[in-house]
């Protein structure tokens, strides 16, 4: 079982001399020595351990070494202890004869922390752990520390010296606001915190006898001599072990540093030091017990006119404040001449001195009798307000700024009307736009020579208008370079930056926020019609075209034409099935029809649907002259050129296109269309590099997954359609992938969306309004378990492999842990897709099983069923095994010949065997497989885009029947595990983006353990 650690505080004289914090834990039940040993208490080597998952750098071998045994007095049956809250796996079960709980005696091993050791172990651990958990007593001791460490952070400590003329740092628990926080730990310490068989003090005196150890022995550990305000080191030199005189009891108080300080060598007034201390700290603490404190007001030069900000004078005026009501201020002058109680001068004068150590320019009116305030350029006013004020408050002193000062940071920002001249010229992504332009600060607009006084300015905070404000220095420069580079006001812009600026709304423009944007006129008719608030001209069902268009499928191309038209390079991203090469093709006859098809177009496909591309453009457009460049005896060189002149549409592969590009880009393309166009996603591949070159009058891309793993997927295939447009790899990356990836900037997502969508067209088959024909589909997970052989298999598997990543770092641990989860994935498919032996295939898997249990209930009910597996040695077994029990299985992978994979589709089509077996990626995409009305997923690609692309072989234009699809996942395994991460990842463009299976190469190895060990539940019975 998990450890459950518990911890209990024994004050000075009890376990140690300086008091202790004893850790111990609940574990596993284990024989005991002896009747008075708790019997499941872990050893002190297991609490280390706890600790060290906790907090890595704790000091094990000092810890263990330093074990004790405590006798605890805890709840008990007749027989035993009873199990803690935290280590009960369930609600408690119910016994039959219920026994009496009492407190009994028990003997375990504690691991002991010292004050300091404990503050910092304690404020390092998580707020939860996989490996450990917490019972009532640690956790609250975790509370406890957290308002021990604030003391030391505000500075709420003095030195004093105790009975026994011994040096200690007190913590100041007299607020009344720190007491009334000590009163409600203690009321909600749990028992176990004080479950020592001895007694021990009263809840609120233990709370703080923990606190005063903590911050002395810490302070001690940390604060060093030479950062005292009473210690000058150039006054005590080092001398080994010297006798340290009672007046000097001050040197206690840094006990890592006492033995080395000399007092042989003392001046007259140094063995007064002692006394001089500690009047001193009563001084502090009458300060800090009263019900006062020190407060200092920031008050702005008057209005500076004709100056340089940077020349003013400010003031930092001194003040008592009460503590109960802040609004009550004494100004220093009346406190000097007037004050209303007798006290309140020396008060003032210690809360000075206090505010000194933290803030030392009010050392500058140390030698004033009765100072009242502090004189400060604007370089230390905005120190002030940025840095110093912040700390002041953090130790409890008031401060009080200027009211503008939390609205300071003022943003310049740039107002652009864009398009109120007539277009001119040809209109794409490099046409010119005019725009207007102004600098603006909120509702004001700057002049030129405003902005050129701001660019002077010595500092960051200037009077705009009588108004203080703080200026980004870097935005002022970019102001400037706008209104120096655009004259009176105007400009012209790329169409690609006016679109950018126009649909996304608020951006940054070349270093400047553009806050608002008016799009005018012709653009704004564009920019409407582009964002879907206008409508599109549909068109006519076009002449040449043999069949009928859906509705839908003419307003693709009717939107397709459009896009065209401006220049504009365009994404037709509809669903698997819903006809992408139809709409194209339509396009293409309307061209055809109307004599606009003077130069050939390049379409670019995979090699395994160039032959679906030549019959689709036969079938549907039979006037289209077309060529197929693909084979061995495709043209080439000089002959390709002349060749391709006389056909209207010429269809090659990606695999063709690093090879042929001499001669592919010698061809004045009228169009480039890419089909399956995620084949460019890397945009490093030579193919997406050629695709990239060619020269074109227009650009499509067709593609079912625009993303299928990364943002970046996206970026490449619009680079290809509109370069530039959403900038370069490296930017985009910075504005908008990796904010968006990593959830840590939602409004770069809706920018993004509002910037992509007008160039991508998505409709999805499950959208009543797009097709009302299409059956049903119905998609569930099917959990599997392990066969007894698999679950040996995979835990050799996890621990070879986590011992190898522990002591492996950079691309080989990467290596290492990407090989792991192949070899745990083909143990979760059979034992021999990992052996790679001919063994058996039957009863040795239990996914396996499950789905022939599944293939003879489906295939009773007459269906007919694909099955999709990633590795083609899986698809081997799968057809082995199959076919000997249902009879013929067709199989597909991406070593199937064209003839042979033509003919397999063609007979399943035609009613041939009913159970097909393809590989991932070569059935994954181009084919249609309608008779199917079954598909499994018989194991999990990570990512659920191409998932979805192999369902939609048979979810598509064409089924009748409604389809179920079934995705078998092994429980308890890693691959439950990443399925539940994968469904918890944000959905982008209507799909998971996620990052293959190389994110899982970035985790720790603690992290990466509990993701593979296997659980209980995935083992059969």
């Amino acid at each position: 079982m998990t450890n459950v650690l518990h911890a209990l505080w024994l004050p000075a004289g009890l376990l140690t001399p300086g008091g202790a914090l004893a850790l111990w834990a609940e574990g596993d039940a284990r024989r005991a020595r002896s009747p008075f040993d708790h019997p499941f208490a872990a050893s002190a080597s297991q609490v280390v351990y706890s600790l060290w998952h906790l907090v890595r750098d704790v000091p094990t071998g000092r810890l263990t070494e330093g074990a004790r045994q405590v006798v605890l007095a805890l709840p008990s049956d007749d027989r035993r202890p009873l199990r803690s809250d935290a280590a009960q796996p369930g609600p408690a079960r119910s016994r039959r004869k219920p026994a009496p709980i009492r407190l009994q005696p028990w003997r375990v091993d504690v691991v002991v922390l010292p004050p300091h050791e404990a503050l910092t172990i304690l404020l390092q651990t998580p707020p939860q752990s996989n490996w450990v958990k917490y019972g009532a007593d640690f956790e609250f001791w975790r509370r406890t520390v957290r308002l021990a460490a604030a003391l030391v952070a505000r500075g709420h400590f003095l030195p004093v010296s105790d009975e026994a003329g011994r040096g200690r740092w007190r913590p100041m628990l007299t607020d009344p606001v720190l007491q009334a926080l000590v009163a409600q730990l203690a009321q909600a310490m749990p028992p176990a915190a004080r479950a020592l068989a001895r007694p021990l003090p009263a809840p609120a005196a233990l709370i703080e006898d923990f606190i005063a150890a903590a911050v002395h022995d810490y302070l001690g550990q940390n604060y060093t001599p030479g950062r005292s305000p009473f210690y000058d080191p150039k006054k005590y030199q080092p001398r080994p072990h010297t006798p340290v005189p009672a007046d000097l009891w001050w040197l206690d108080l840094f006990p890592r540093s006492r033995h080395n300080l000399s007092t042989t060598e003392r001046g007259p007034d140094q063995a007064a030091l002692g006394e001089r201390v500690r009047r001193w700290a009563l001084a502090a603490y009458d300060y800090l017990s009263s019900a006062y404190r020190a407060a200092f007001r920031l008050e702005p030069p008057e209005t500076v006119v004709g100056a340089d900000p940077g020349d003013a004078v400010w003031r930092l005026s001194f003040h008592l404040q009460s503590k109960s009501s802040p609004e009550t201020l004494w100004a220093a002058a009346e406190v000097w001449e007037n004050p209303p109680q007798p006290d309140m001068p020396a008060l003032l004068r210690a809360g000075l001195a206090q505010a000194a150590v933290v803030y030392p320019h009010l050392e500058r009116v140390a030698g004033e009798a009765f100072p009242t305030a502090l004189t400060l350029t604007t370089a230390e006013a905005v120190a002030f307000l940025e840095t110093d004020a912040e700390a002041l408050t953090a130790r409890g002193f008031g401060v009080l700024v200027p009211t503008w000062w939390k609205d300071r940071r003022r943003r310049l920002t740039a107002r652009l009307a864009l398009g109120q001249q007539a277009a001119t010229g040809l209109l794409g992504m490099e046409a010119l736009v005019d725009f207007d332009w102004q600098v603006a600060v909120g509702d004001q607009t700057l002049t030129l020579d405003e902005l050129s006084q701001l660019a002077r300015s010595k500092t960051a905070l200037v009077q705009v208008r009588g108004e203080w404000m703080q200026f980004d220095p870097h935005e002022v420069q970019a102001a400037l370079r706008l209104a120096q580079r655009h004259q009176k006001g105007r400009g012209r812009l790329s169409m690609r930056e006016a679109l950018g600026l126009a649909l996304s709304g608020p951006a940054d423009w070349d270093g400047l926020e553009v806050e608002d944007v008016r799009v005018d006129g012709w653009l704004n008719d564009l920019v409407q019609r582009l964002s879907g608030h206008a409508p599109l001209q549909v068109l006519p069902q076009p002449e040449g075209f043999v069949g009928q268009l859906r509705p839908y499928q003419v307003n693709g191309y009717s939107w397709l034409a459009f896009m065209r038209q401006y220049g504009f390079g365009a994404c037709l991203a509809d669903d698997m099935g819903l006809g992408k090469t139809i709409q194209v093709l339509a396009l293409l006859a309307r061209d055809l029809a109307e004599g606009a098809l003077t130069r050939p177009i390049l379409l670019v496909c995979p090699t395994t649907v160039v032959n679906n591309w030549v019959r689709e453009a036969a079938q549907f457009v039979p006037a289209l002259r077309c060529y197929a460049h693909h084979g061995p005896g495709r043209l080439k060189g000089d002959d390709f050129v002349s060749g391709v002149a006389g056909h209207h549409l010429v269809i090659t592969s990606y695999a063709l296109l690093p090879r042929d590009v001499e001669f592919l880009e010698k061809v004045e393309w009228a169009g480039v269309v890419l089909d399956e166009a995620h084949n460019i996603k890397n945009p490093a591949t030579k193919q997406a590099q050629v695709v990239r070159r060619l020269p074109a009058g227009y650009r499509f891309a067709l593609t079912g997954t625009p993303l299928e793993n990364r943002l970046q997927d996206l970026w490449s295939i619009l680079h290809f359609l509109n370069p530039g447009y959403l900038g370069s790899a490296e930017s985009f990356q910075r504005r908008f992938a990796g904010p968006i990836e990593r959830g840590v900037d939602g409004d770069a997502g809706r920018r993004l969306r509002a910037l992509t969508a007008p160039f991508i067209l998505r409709r999805l088959k499950t959208d009543q309004t797009i097709i009302r024909d299409l059956p049903p589909k119905n998609e569930m997970k099917e959990y599997c378990g392990l066969t007894k052989e698999q679950a040996a298999l995979y835990r050799a598997v996890t621990q070879e492999s986590l011992r190898q990543i522990a002591a492996a770092d950079g691309i080989q641990r990467r290596g290492i842990i990407l090989a792991t989860l192949t070899k745990l994935k083909q143990v979760c498919n059979h034992p021999r897709h990992l052996l790679g032996d001919k063994s058996a295939l039957k009863h040795r898997s239990g996914k396996l099983n499950r789905l022939t249990e599944m293939l003879e209930q489906a295939l009773a009910e007459d269906d007919r069923v694909l099955i999709f597996t990633q590795y083609a040695e899986m698809g081997e077994l799968l057809r082995e095994h199959l076919a000997e029990t249902f009879g013929e299985t067709l199989f597909l992978y991406g070593g199937t010949p064209a003839a042979q994979r033509a003919a397999m589709i063609a007979q399943f089509q035609d009613g041939g065997p009913r159970l097909f077996v393809l590989s991932l990626k070569a059935g994954g995409a181009g084919i249609n497989l309608t008779r199917a009305n079954r598909v499994f997923h018989y194991d999990r690609w990570w990512n659920p885009a191409v998932e979805n692309q192999a369902t939609d072989r048979a979810f598509r234009i064409g089924q009748t029947q409604a389809v179920q699809v079934h995705k078998l996942v092994c429980r308890g395994t890693l691959e439950e595990r990443i399925d539940d991460l994968i469904t918890r990842k944000l959905a982008l463009a209507d799909q998971v983006v996620g990052s293959g299976e190389g994110w899982l190469t970035e985790l720790s190895t603690d992290e990466l353990r509990d993701l593979l060990l296997l659980r209980r539940e995935a083992v059969d019975d």
